[in-house]
């Protein structure tokens, strides 16, 4: 390097250029001397002397010999800093760079050299495009997952759908009414489907909350409801092994929580039933309340169980664990316990345990309190206008034999209900144009046209456009039910439905279509 620095600074200069990893390229305005240390001739590939006198220029591709001519001019008008150029280097490959560029002024303030300072920055980028890579990868396998797990439910629900419809038609059917062996069984068919149901629904809960999409509506809520209608379940199941269900909060007032109504009995059905399932024959469970000191309620349900061993303390919330219960003849799969967790931790709150092996096991749930919850205004009084003469007329569209003969058979039994249907939804079209129901009920999977095409063809039509749809559907997530609402869906029927749901529906579509399905 040039001696100009002067004596001792100039050694220590030319050393620290000769080391560092950072490309130093030096312009002096006046002489036009160009100079480069070690590091800027590894960046290029080339020897020393094949860089000085040349210009920088023709290190570039035309490409990058704009973003060269931009900088420069941004720096005339006075900019600083750093910006991203990628240079050519001997084997016409190209090196992406930063390029720290300074310029040098005299005491009056004039300019008389510029030094770049660049930053060999491939390395940097190639990890940044793997890190790239491997997110897009992360999101297309979560998104293929969602995708799997919606089918799937799809797939699961509808035989379900016909399996716990017929059977709840052969237990409800007043004219050939069961024997006791038969309604026993009926009972076992419907209690399998609806624990399949609830994996199902709690599987497609774990998914959107690690997507992010599970709804919850947080707001002032009295628990006294959820409380009671968990503890007449575990009652329920607790009375074929003569376990005493005990509520210590009977009889008192509990605070007002801040929680999502739904989840929130989620959370207590799922902790009390654990109780019964996981309990001793003529065992105990126990449900009670206590203030904390914030105001927040903590919610305890103590067990005379087994209890949990301390090696197994580390895994009690992880999904689909059952800690060793996996061959014992209790129904489960390991999901329950992790999906209370996270929704209560959603919900503000946050859950914990303490266990005795051999003595039990007592869970708590604490969750923040909430102010009084206002008394809703009285609104007048709705009128609704009365039935049309004659039986009401629904068109039911579903590819499913065995669904159309499923909704046939309830719609038989329903007073006033006329139903006719469609196996595809283009046929649906054109029933709806003919015979203008007052009901359409429409899957929304449904072979050519979909449901959802369908429904857009229905409201596009002005003959159908004022006719209320239901999407009749197995795939019912909350990014599933958004867009059915933009589709412009009035109402969601899930499968599998219960045929009082369908009923109610046949019987008052108006006060159906009020709540949104």
């Amino acid at each position: 390097m040039s001696d100009e620095f002067g004596g001792w600074d100039a050694r220590i200069l030319e050393r620290l250029l000769a080391t560092t990893r950072e490309g130093f390229w030096f312009i002096d305005n006046e002489t036009n001397t160009i100079d480069v240390n070690p590091a800027m001739c590894a960046i290029l590939d080339r020897p020393r002397e094949a860089i000085l006198g040349r210009s920088i220029f023709e290190f570039v591709d035309a490409a990058n010999k704009a973003v060269f001519e931009r900088e420069i001019a941004a720096r005339r008008a006075g900019a600083l800093g750093h910006y991203e150029v990628s240079l050519l280097r001997s084997d016409g490959t190209s090196i992406p760079c930063i390029n720290n560029a300074t310029p040098v002024l005299d005491d009056d303030g004039n300019k008389i050299a510029s030094i770049g300072l660049w930053t060999d920055v491939s390395e940097l980028k190639a990890t940044e495009h793997s890190l790239q890579e491997a997110k897009a990868r992360a999101e297309s396998a979560s998104r293929a997952k969602s995708e799997f797990l919606s089918s799937m439910s799809h797939e699961l629900r509808t035989p379900l759908h016909a399996i716990l419809g017929f059977a709840q038609l052969l237990e409800s059917d007043a004219d050939f009414p069961l024997g006791s062996t038969q309604r026993d069984q009926i009972t076992r068919i419907l209690r399998s489907g609806d624990h399949l149901l609830d994996l199902i629904n709690k599987v497609l809960d774990l998914e959107q909350i690690e997507q992010g999409d599970l709804p919850l509506d947080i707001a002032p809520v009295s628990p006294r409801a959820a409380v009671d209608h968990a503890l007449d379940v575990a009652r329920a199941m607790a009375r074929s092994r003569a376990i005493q269900v005990r509520d210590d909060t009977a009889g008192a007032p509990l605070p007002n929580l801040r929680a999502d109504e739904t989840r929130l009995r989620q959370v207590l059905l799922n902790l009390v039933s654990n109780a019964v399932k996981y309990n001793k024959p003529g065992g105990d469970v126990v449900f009670s309340h206590a203030r904390e000191a914030d105001g927040g309620s903590r919610f305890t349900v103590a067990d005379t169980g087994p209890g949990i061993a301390d090696a197994a303390r580390g895994r009690i919330f992880q999904p689909f664990d059952r800690l060793g219960m996996e061959a014992s003849a209790i129904e489960g799969a390991g999901i329950g316990l992790s999906l209370t967790k996270q929704l209560v931790e959603l919900m503000g709150g946050r859950i914990d345990f303490e266990s005795t092996p051999g003595q039990g096991t007592r869970f708590h749930v604490t969750l923040p309190a909430a102010e009084t919850i206002a008394a809703e205004a009285e609104a007048p009084p709705t009128v609704i206008p009365t039935a049309p003469t004659g039986p009401r007329l629904v068109l039911y569209v579903e590819d499913n034999p065995d669904l159309l003969e499923l909704m046939g058979r309830i719609a038989e039994r329903a007073a006033g209900v006329e139903l006719i249907s469609a196996h595809t939804a283009e046929l649906g079209l054109v029933l709806a144009r003919e015979r203008r129901p007052d009901l359409i009920l429409l899957d929304i999977n449904l072979p050519g046209i979909n449901g959802i095409e369908a429904r857009t063809a229905l409201r596009k039509a002005p003959e159908t456009a004022q006719i209320p749809v239901i999407a009749v559907t197995g795939n019912a997530m909350a990014h599933n039910r958004r867009q059915y609402d933009a589709a412009g869906f009035d109402g969601v029927l899930a499968k599998p439905f219960k045929i009082s749901e369908v009923r109610e529906l046949f019987a008052d579509p108006r006060a159906f279509l009020s709540v949104g399905g």
